[in-house]
């Protein structure tokens, strides 16, 4: 320290540090409890070679241990590490031949993983050591603990990953495919992974698999299949078996019913009704907005205040592909003659108009492109559009 009382740039640091001791018995309870289970285990698997009966007793501690936010290792939320330490714990456990661990793993490791379709090459190999049976009902409890789209996910990278071994190739599909029933229609028809799950079944050794995944698209509302198709039909050919075409000629005749008779419902001639409009703030108004008028004022408000104030309150007119209305209010009028005027824009109308131009276009495609599967319909549906006024 200076003379002037200031400390000097060449500071004396001073550390503490503490000896801690204990039972050779209790070395790897203790450790686990002071570092955490997860850098004990990963410590373990960085030995060379890998001592089998420590893994298995930290495993043991991991899965007893109910703090479990306490004892997170902290890289356990970065997704590589982790998923280096997933990878490295499976590959041990399957190298250790110890079945019992399969189980501790995934009740207490693989649900802290994310991404974990990243990890079906290594399950694999744990599956390799101990067979399907061994690991399929801990691998499907953990997966049951996951959102529907996650579980379906991992459970289509399994399939795929399996088909490289005829013997797990079976119930892997299988295993997919109960996944995907599990979806809504909605998800599953848009499922990024759809496509590899139609080749994990239409590839499988066993037959109930293509039929499953057939069934279970055939079942879709027509409304839903125009990404199934556009899916599927990149994957099925001229040179593809019978029952892939013909899987595709159904699911092309199902979406072109759907088309015709969405077309046939709202094809129509310009109309002022808006059938499907709400205004749950006004019986009046929701009943103008579907009837024939374009235009009507609602009345009772006893000043031009309540009225603006009714404006600012619902004017908020629907917007995107599944508007239902389209309308402008305003106040006018003053004292007890004031109003809220709502006039009706042809914008629904025009919204409808292009969406049917759309789906008429979509069916002349689909009879151009699959004619086998539209013929039955083409004599007595025409491809009609909405005529303007």
């Amino acid at each position: 320290m200076s003379r002037d009382g200031l400390v000097d740039e060449q500071t004396i640091e001073y550390t503490a540090h503490a000896i801690v001791g204990w039972p050779l018995a209790r070395d790897l309870e203790n450790t686990s409890t002071l570092i955490g289970e997860g850098a004990a285990i990963k410590g373990i698997l960085a030995e060379n070679p890998v001592k089998f009966l420590k893994l298995r007793t930290l495993m043991e501690i991991a899965v007893g241990n109910e703090n479990d936010k306490e004892h997170r290792c902290s890289w356990d939320n970065s997704v590589s590490p982790y998923m280096n330490f997933c990878q490295d714990m499976c590959s041990a456990i399957a190298a250790a031949g110890d079945v019992s661990l399969v189980g501790k793993f995934f009740t207490k490791f693989f649900g802290r993983l994310k991404n974990k379709q990243q990890l079906a090459p290594t399950i694999l190999i744990m599956m390799n050591q101990f067979g399907w049976d061994a690991i399929a009902a801990h691998l499907t409890g953990a997966m049951n603990q996951q959102n529907q789209h996650d579980a379906l996910v991992f459970a289509v990278k399994l399939a795929d990953d399996c088909r490289a071994e005829a013997k797990f190739e079976s119930p892997a599909t299988m295993l997919a495919i109960e996944k995907a029933r599990g979806v809504p229609g909605e998800v599953l028809s848009s499922f990024d992974h759809l496509g590899l799950l139609w080749k994990c079944a239409s590839t499988c050794p066993s037959p109930a698999a293509f039929t499953a995944i057939e069934t279970l698209l055939k079942n879709l509302d027509g409304g839903l299949l125009a990404p199934v198709l556009t899916c599927i039909s990149s994957c099925v050919d001229q040179a593809s078996p019978t029952n892939q075409r013909s899987a595709l000629t159904a699911l092309v005749s199902s979406r072109c019913q759907w088309l015709a008779g969405e077309i046939s419902r709202q094809h129509k001639v310009f109309s002022w009704e808006m059938p499907d409009a709400h205004f749950p703030a006004n019986a009046e108004v929701e009943n103008f907005l579907r009837g024939e008028h374009s235009t009507f004022a609602l009345r009772g408000f006893g000043g031009i205040t309540a009225a603006r104030k009714f404006v600012s309150d619902n004017n908020r007119t629907p917007n995107g592909p599944n508007r239902t209305a389209s309308y402008t209010m305003s106040a006018q009028g003053s004292g007890k003659n004031a109003a809220v005027v709502v006039t009706k824009t042809r914008e629904y109308f025009e919204s409808l108009k292009k969406k049917l131009d759309a789906m008429s276009d979509e069916l002349a495609r689909l009879s151009k492109d699959y004619p086998l599967s539209t013929s039955s319909m083409n004599s007595t549906i025409g491809i009609k559009r909405p005529r303007d006024e």
